[in-house]
């Protein structure tokens, strides 16, 4: 395996976990009760994801790990959460999009709300165990 899986994942603490439900259970619920709004979500989703995964194990004062004059402004760890996210949303679209009469289910208005479902599951089961940062 890359030096970079080294560590990745993570058991997540209770505070955490529940952090990750309350963020994708809110763009779910919104999905649910205003299915227009399921495609944005769907193309925002990986956008919190990496975020999430990106400052998790980082100190809780953003103010002591962000200085937006230090030069670069993503480090590595950042960068491999951005790359991570969109790869696990791209993979998780391409699914989606073959489950078919199975979306269908609940009716046309509702298929894509079941897509961004299915994709906040999976995204917010990520975000509660990856970690990219090791300092």
């Amino acid at each position: 395996m890359p030096g970079w899986t080294e560590g990745l994942i993570k058991k997540p603490d209770e505070k955490w976990r529940n952090k990750q439900l309350k963020v994708f259970g809110i763009m779910t619920l919104i999905c649910w009760v205003l299915p227009p709004m399921a495609e944005k979500i769907i193309m925002i989703n990986w956008l919190f994801a990496a975020g999430q995964v990106g400052r998790r194990g980082m100190s809780d004062n953003i103010e002591a790990d962000f200085n937006p004059y230090e030069g670069k402004r993503t480090k590595p760890h950042q960068r491999t959460a951005i790359l991570l996210s969109m790869t696990l949303w791209l993979g998780l679209k391409v699914w989606t999009a073959m489950l078919g009469n199975i979306k269908y289910v609940f009716g046309p208005r509702y298929a894509i709300v079941i897509e961004a479902t299915v994709m906040n599951v999976v995204l917010g089961l990520f975000t509660m165990y990856a970690q990219t940062y090791k300092g």
